[in-house]
């Protein structure tokens, strides 16, 4: 195993470091470690960069041994992660309110059945689950930036998504959201994707262009954003791989010969079929030969992001703004924090 990232991956996290202002080395930066080539390669980046960090990796408690194994693949590469446990709740000073949350929580997540195809998706409740932890995590040590290890085709993936979403509403007058229908946009901006030219006629695009263009839509996942949304002035996210594109971490974990964990949802619900970002993600974005698609995308996903790396654009907010509020109704306090 190298210790060291390939120079392109050091640099380009590097840069996004330094425009953007993203890491006070002031304090340790805690990074959420999931165990995965993503998170694992973050913190030997930082650990390259001298940029002091710790690691916190939430148990949710789907599978027996998987926080085990998730501790021995990062000591390999020495990095000693703190297990928070979310069947184990921490003593929180906040507490009351946000262990209600957290069990509340997990009380729609243990409900949903991965053997049928369930009416909730899980992503929203175990995401909030973990934000909720973090957030604990880092009021315990005063803390006031946690790192994750999304990259630009994350971002980019999460701009399409938003971007799909109002086309269906709007260009399809589709007044609510099915999985019928914005599967057929994926296998049309596939289509684009395959067949890309600049210049070229692609209806699709230039829509979403225009989307990007008008501040309509934008990535929910920009270099700096706060951890909670109901707390903006709380612990931040910083996100320094924002700039680099999965293919780049790839060749970094096999450089490396990293052990990582691989992809999936613990709890088992979304194995069977993809969410709408894990559509764009793996049928649109990855693995690409041709990258000039890709290469677009990630300016229109820049265009969103300010000079401190925020996002100009209330992406997710604005949401049920513009779709109103039957298109893809949730529960409201169970949205994404």
């Amino acid at each position: 195993m190298r210790d060291t990232p390939p120079a392109e991956l050091l640099n380009s996290a590097a840069d996004t470091i330094r425009r953007h202002g993203l890491i006070d080395r002031s304090q340790p930066v805690m990074v959420a470690l999931s165990g995965g080539k993503d998170s694992l390669l973050l913190c030997l980046v930082l650990r390259a960069m001298g940029i002091a960090h710790r690691a916190v990796t939430i148990d949710m408690g789907y599978e027996a041994g998987w926080a085990d194994r998730i501790s021995l693949r990062a000591h390999m590469i020495g990095i000693v992660p703190e297990i928070v446990s979310a069947r184990e709740l921490p003593d929180m000073s906040s507490a009351a309110l946000a262990t209600v949350g957290l069990r509340r929580r997990l009380t729609v997540l243990d409900a949903v059945d991965p053997a049928t195809k369930p009416t909730v998706t899980p992503c929203t409740y175990c995401y909030n689950v973990k934000v909720l932890l973090l957030d604990a995590a880092a009021a315990k040590t005063g803390a006031s930036q946690v790192a994750f290890a999304h990259h630009m085709t994350d971002a980019a993936a999460s701009l399409l998504k938003e971007a799909l979403l109002h086309v269906d509403r709007f260009d399809r007058g589709h007044t609510h959201y099915t999985r019928a229908n914005f599967e057929s946009l994926v296998r049309e901006l596939t289509t684009a994707a395959d067949k890309y030219d600049a210049e070229g006629d692609q209806p699709l695009l230039r829509t979403i262009e225009r989307l990007v263009a008008a501040t309509r839509v934008g990535t929910d996942e920009p270099p700096r954003q706060p951890l909670r949304r109901d707390r903006p002035d709380g612990v931040e996210v910083v996100r320094p791989f924002f700039d680099v594109d999965e293919d780049t971490i790839i060749r970094a974990v096999r450089h490396g010969g990293i052990q990582a964990e691989g992809s999936g949802c613990g709890h088992g619900a979304t194995l069977a079929s993809q969410t709408p970002r894990e559509m764009l993600h793996y049928r649109v974005l990855a693995g690409r030969g041709d990258t000039r698609f890709f290469a677009h995308v990630a300016q229109l996903v820049r265009h969103g992001i300010g000079l401190d790396g925020s996002s100009t654009v209330r992406a997710r907010l604005q949401r049920q703004e513009l779709l109103g509020h039957q298109y893809k109704p949730v529960v409201g306090e169970f949205d994404k924090l």
